[in-house]
């Protein structure tokens, strides 16, 4: 249980999003922790994290690498559908 707290981190209380709120779920989906997903596309755990909670705007070739990644499509990430 421990283990799985620590692989998780700890839960924030910033509010996420709209794009990474939708970040978050699909990584969920693929089963894939920020670290892992981080991992995959050469950035820091912290970087995604900034991302499910909207601390930028990601240039439009990364949201095609993070999609690639998730195996989602790119408009999955950008509607709000």
């Amino acid at each position: 249980m421990i283990l799985d707290m620590l692989r998780r981190g700890r839960p924030s209380t910033k509010p996420r999003s709209g794009f990474g709120l939708r970040l978050m779920k699909a990584r969920e989906v693929a089963g894939l922790s920020q670290a892992e997903l981080a991992g995959t596309l050469g950035v820091l755990q912290r970087t995604v994290s900034y991302w499910e909670h909207g601390g930028c705007t990601l240039r439009p070739e990364l949201i095609a690498q993070v999609a690639a990644a998730l195996k989602v499509p790119v408009a999955r990430l950008l509607s709000d559908e």
